[in-house]
């Protein structure tokens, strides 16, 4: 069955190694997609049955996959008939490309690709295979239950910051709920702020610059500025974890949603 011409809005990239499933988190993401990485055939086949993937990238020449017969098999499951198929590769001869057609291959990522090339090189092949609409601009996901996740707003160059627990986060902006309420009028609307601290899961606290769009009650809402690289990976690996975790806020019933379809 060929895939359905619909909107791509999930993404599952199955690679050889973790450091390549980062790069496409950093390339992806940005953009919008949903995005899940895997670096094992039973994770390929687990979180694809979960997730039902509109695009899936497969790294080639990982042993892991099985090649030409791996994917002849994957393309027998259900969910993987209505994906579109993208392998990533050294391989780039015709025979190849003939071979992996016949397959329902869609299109092909040349290795070596950097972070910065991905969505350049994935954009046509996306835009080529997606019916119409527009993606979301960015995937928002919320703290596990038990989680300690914490932000950590810094009002001016001395004394202590505004701090509270993470309500939900993407790479536009944050929302928490304050341990003072009695501190939200701090907060000004409108103010730029150079530094907010983020210390989420077991990731390495990061430092952000944002706008306040919200003060009210007990939360406060914020747009970021432009991200540092470093600021950049540490939220797409935070968000990647709770995308595999969970389902998107888009599929759960969230009190704060009016609040944050602002960030």
């Amino acid at each position: 069955m060929a895939a359905t011409e619909s909107k791509v809005t999930r993404i599952l990239v199955a690679v050889g190694d973790k450091g390549q499933g980062e790069d496409f988190m950093a390339a992806l993401l940005p953009k919008g997609f949903e995005v899940y990485i895997v670096d094992t055939l039973v994770s390929l086949r687990s979180i694809g049955q979960m997730r039902k993937p509109d695009l899936v990238i497969i790294d080639f020449d990982a042993a892991e996959y099985g090649g030409l017969s791996g994917l002849e098999g994957l393309r027998q499951l259900d969910w993987m008939r209505l994906s579109r198929l993208v392998v990533y590769s050294r391989e780039s001869g015709l025979d190849f490309v003939r071979m992996t057609m016949r397959l329902g291959v869609v299109g092909y990522l040349h290795k070596p690709v950097s972070m910065h090339e991905i969505w350049e090189k994935l954009e046509t092949i996306v835009s080529n295979t997606s019916g119409g609409g527009q993606r979301r601009e960015y995937v928002r996901v919320k703290p596990a239950p038990l989680e300690t996740s914490r932000v950590e707003l810094f009002t001016g160059p001395a004394g202590a910051g505004i701090g509270g627990e993470l309500l939900d986060i993407s790479l536009g902006g944050v929302a928490y709920k304050l341990h003072n309420p009695q501190r939200i009028g701090e907060i000004t609307m409108g103010q730029s702020y150079s530094r907010m601290e983020l210390s989420l899961m077991d990731e390495p606290k990061v430092q952000v610059g944002v706008v306040a769009v919200i003060a009210r009650g007990n939360t406060a809402a914020f747009k970021f500025n432009a991200l540092t690289e470093e600021a950049l990976r540490t939220l797409c690996r935070y968000i990647h974890s709770r995308l595999m975790d969970t389902d998107t806020d888009e599929d759960q019933p969230d009190s704060k949603e009016k609040l944050m379809k602002m960030v």
